[in-house]
């Protein structure tokens, strides 16, 4: 007697539950990302913890991505993540990709000439510089192991140690790096410099970016928890704040970085304008006006980089000012001066004639 059909089948189903075993497993964490992101908004650091998971993932049910809306949730981070750029808004072009070629059974390299489609799913889809129907999941999760490549690299070299210091010459080049230096300053002095100078230079940049970055970062959230406390908004008013302070405070960190050439001064100086800003919004009639221009996209991110910080209070008129202004014109102009009359009982000025001698 022959067993094989029976452990044939036998491995069919343990196969089968396992793969049942993923898809659940799968399914559990993209309900508690969408959960999570309908509530509290985008979250960078959430958002890659998801997005390398959902990258990895071999089976993913397309009928729960269609039910939490995972392509129009990915498209929409994607769209929102490009004032980020780097590796936040690549992550999200590929979970944007990849969810889209598994709700639209488009597993591996499938061709469709049919216009229609297409202009149907562009119309969904607006703004995307790529045609759907060339995309395939080969293709996706080649990019997405490219990526993670390029990220692994950059780690390791971001956590090297720092080479011992050999002369009083790269003493100098890394002084001027940790300063805040610019990125042509850096090209002339690579180009002055030996290998292991250029090692120094580049790790003390490094240094610089990732501080930069999570600085502003910390201070975004900062002030969006500050104006939470004041104001109910939206899950898409959320983004859209997200979205503009983290363009705003990106630049303004770099600018004021460079102007400065000091860390502590430049946190001292951002976090004077993350506090007045907060303030401002949340207090003064004003402010509110400011913060509902940024919400009807009034006013970018760059935009706001040409507010000073005297500009993030009240002005207020004052009398004295327009006394002394007004006081300038009278003597300005001496026949806006006027007089009580004895003879007309009236008031005007020295060289308008009498109402008696009219």
């Amino acid at each position: 007697m022959s067993f094989e059909p029976e452990k044939s089948s036998l491995m069919e189903k343990l196969y089968h539950s396992k793969l049942f075993e993923e898809i659940n497993k799968s399914h559990q964490f993209i309900e508690l990302f969408a959960k999570d992101y309908s509530d509290n908004g985008f979250q960078e650091e959430k958002f890659i913890k998801f997005g390398e998971r959902f990258m990895s993932k071999n089976e993913i049910d397309n009928q729960f991505l269609i039910y939490h809306q995972i392509p129009f949730l990915s498209y929409k981070i994607m769209k929102d993540s490009m004032c980020i750029g780097g590796y936040v808004h690549q992550l999200a072009t590929l979970v944007f990709k990849k969810s889209f070629c598994i709700v639209f059974n488009l597993n591996w390299t499938i061709k469709n000439d049919d216009n229609s489609i297409t202009k149907r799913i562009k119309s969904v889809f607006p703004g995307c510089d790529f045609d759907f129907f060339t995309l395939n999941m080969r293709g996706i999760h080649l990019e997405y192991y490219d990526l993670k490549k390029k990220a692994r690299k950059t780690r390791k070299y971001d956590n090297k140690p720092t080479p011992p210091k050999s002369n009083t010459e790269s003493n100098v080049n890394i002084e001027r790096e940790e300063s805040g230096s610019s990125s042509l300053d850096c090209q002339i002095l690579e180009e002055k410099s030996d290998d292991d100078e250029i090692n120094i230079q580049e790790f003390s940049l490094n240094e610089n970016e990732s501080w930069c970055d999570s600085f502003w970062k910390s201070k975004r959230n900062l002030l969006l928890k500050n104006l939470m406390k004041h104001f109910n908004f939206t899950v898409q008013q959320k983004e859209k704040l997200s979205s503009v302070f983290a363009t705003y405070l990106k630049y303004l960190v770099k600018k004021k970085l460079e102007e400065l050439v000091n860390i502590k001064e430049t946190e001292k100086t951002v976090n004077n304008y993350v506090y007045k800003m907060a303030i401002f919004m949340a207090n003064k009639d004003s402010g509110k006006l400011l913060l509902k221009k940024i919400l009807n996209g009034e006013i970018s991110g760059k935009k706001l980089l040409e507010y000073k910080l005297g500009d993030f209070c009240e002005k207020k008129t004052s009398f004295a000012t327009k006394e002394i202004i007004y006081n300038s014109e009278l003597l300005n102009k001496p026949a806006l001066q006027t007089f009580p009359c004895k003879k007309c009982a009236t008031m005007h000025s020295k060289y308008d004639s009498c109402r008696r001698d009219d």
